[in-house]
């Protein structure tokens, strides 16, 4: 039987300051499971009615416990990537920052991959339309770069794979083994 892998974040979405203590000690106890590899999504949002102070103390609260825990940040940002790099700059982190869901241009990524984050992206790798995206795809280097579903119902992480090999001109078994040693290198061995 596999042992189910978790992150425990708060997400901008849901927070609310009557619940901020139950949220934050939810995360700070799941935090010391085995089981949570990594602290998130957590992060900024502007396309939210969550007021902008809460999310920000909200975000760097998770940042805390991700150091804390030493276990990498899974991050959720919408319209706020310099925002986000600030606090990375601030705060000086040592965790790996990974921005799940990328689906910028090269000009958003490359401020973050100079900033020592990761990018993982998703379904909109298929999308015929998207060559903003595929650029800024192409210009990620494979050290620093991940996979994922998300919430894309209809998207197995098989075509994802296939479609991101073929425009990194890799084999399968190439990108599989190189997405494999990134999580290793940021997750720790399973």
């Amino acid at each position: 039987m596999l042992t189910p892998y978790y992150s425990a974040g708060l997400h901008p979405w849901f927070l609310e300051a009557d619940s901020w203590e139950a949220a934050t000690q939810w995360v700070l106890e799941m935090s010391k499971k085995p089981s949570t590899l990594a602290i998130g999504e957590a992060g900024l949002d502007k396309m939210v009615a969550t007021p902008w102070h809460i999310q920000e103390k909200g975000f760097e609260f998770c940042i805390s416990v991700s150091e804390q825990s030493s276990k990498p940040l899974i991050i959720h940002c919408v319209r706020a990537y310099s925002e986000v790099l600030a606090f990375k700059k601030r705060l000086k982190p040592k965790q790996a920052w990974i921005f799940h869901g990328f689906n910028k241009k090269t000009a958003v990524a490359q401020p973050l991959l100079e900033g020592g984050c990761y990018l993982s992206f998703g379904a909109d790798l298929l999308k015929e339309t998207a060559l903003p995206l595929r650029a800024a795809f192409l210009h990620t280097p494979l050290d620093r770069l991940f996979l994922e579903t998300d919430d894309a119902q209809s998207v197995d992480i098989e075509q994802i794979y296939a479609q991101a090999a073929h425009l990194k001109g890799l084999t399968l078994p190439d990108l599989q083994g190189q997405i494999t040693e990134n999580f290793a290198r940021i997750f720790g061995a399973i």
